[in-house]
């Protein structure tokens, strides 16, 4: 296939808006960035292009993908918007913010759900392609599933050139991690899927915030039940100083790549130091693609504590690392 590219460098962003609602109004398929990480879009009510997704993409066809908005009236023509919805939009809309709510389309469009995942990315490239295709995009990760997702226009390039219409190249995300999901279709909130907007920033909204336990509850949610992010190379994971020592002393005749925000007082085969937790998790994935095309036998990775950002960093790494939960 031959893939078009579009870039800010060279196209505005009405021109590269345009092309691109083209292409996904004719059923093809378009990797655009947002504010997490980018996405492989397709006409949320192509099924054909739809289910396109789900092969290039090697997903299951049981992990239900987010609709992807520009305007709070096409959310209101395909989802049931509660008090507690407007509340959630006024304050974090656009943004990194995934609402389940109950869904007002067939269930043939929501993968048999009775719910529908939404979110409005905040990222201009994003918004005006789904403006000016009129409908809502479907959009999971541009990463082939179960590796690590792309953040970088060059991350799209390793896994989709050749295997979609167009690659948008919109250059770094800048959060490098996905969107907090929250269900809030029984007029409560729920965590289903830890992301780049915390569970603190809601609950100073007076919003309690529960932890999904149900297998139902996350049904309704991508990225919850399958193995994801994973690199290559094995991933082992630490959480204080005094657990990194006894690693490094296990795998001693082992090249070692290490990531994480404690400084270390010794040298190692390959080490990248983030400086805040932020960091971390704008470049978590790109640093997993690193160590994968760097010669290194394993990757020890430092688990920050579980609250803000930090709970959706150790996310992706237990899921990267392959721990069962």
């Amino acid at each position: 296939m031959n893939t078009i590219i579009l870039s800010t460098k060279e196209n505005s962003v009405d021109e590269i808006a345009n092309r691109a609602a083209y292409i996904l109004r004719s059923g093809g398929l378009v990797v655009f960035p947002t504010e997490t990480v980018y996405g492989v879009g397709a006409d949320a009510f192509n099924i054909n292009a739809v289910n396109k997704i789900f092969d290039i993409k090697k997903r299951a066809k049981d992990n239900p993908l987010i609709f992807h908005i520009f305007s709070l009236d096409m959310l209101n023509t395909i989802a049931e918007i509660t008090p507690l919805a407007k509340k959630l939009i006024k304050h974090f809309w656009p943004g990194p913010l995934t609402l389940i709510l109950k869904s007002k389309i067939e269930r043939k469009f929501t993968f048999g759900l009775d719910t529908i995942a939404v979110r409005m990315p905040d990222n201009l490239i994003a918004l005006k392609i789904v403006e000016k295709l009129r409908k809502p995009v479907v959009a999971p990760s541009a990463n082939i599933s179960g590796k690590p997702s792309s953040t970088d226009f060059e991350h799209v390039l390793q896994d989709f050139h050749g295997k979609v219409d167009c690659i948008v190249n919109g250059g770094g995300t800048v959060y490098g991690i996905e969107s907090t999901v929250i269900d809030i279709s029984e007029n409560k909130a729920i965590l289903l899927r830890p992301g780049a907007l915390s569970i603190e920033d809601i609950e100073n909204l007076d919003i309690k915030v529960a932890l999904a336990d149900k297998w139902e509850l996350k049904k309704r949610s991508p990225g919850t039940r399958y193995r994801h992010y994973a690199p290559d190379k094995p991933l082992i994971l630490f959480e204080n100083q005094s657990d990194l020592k006894s690693m490094l002393d296990l795998y001693n005749n082992a090249k070692i790549g290490y990531m994480g925000t404690y400084k270390l007082m010794f040298d190692l085969d390959k080490k990248i130091i983030f400086r805040n937790l932020e960091e971390y998790g704008r470049m978590l994935f790109s640093t997993l693609r690193y160590f994968d095309s760097v010669d290194v036998d394993i990757i020890i990775a430092q688990l920050p504590e579980n609250k803000g950002i930090g709970r959706a960093i150790r996310d992706r790494l237990i899921r990267a690392s392959g721990i069962d939960r």
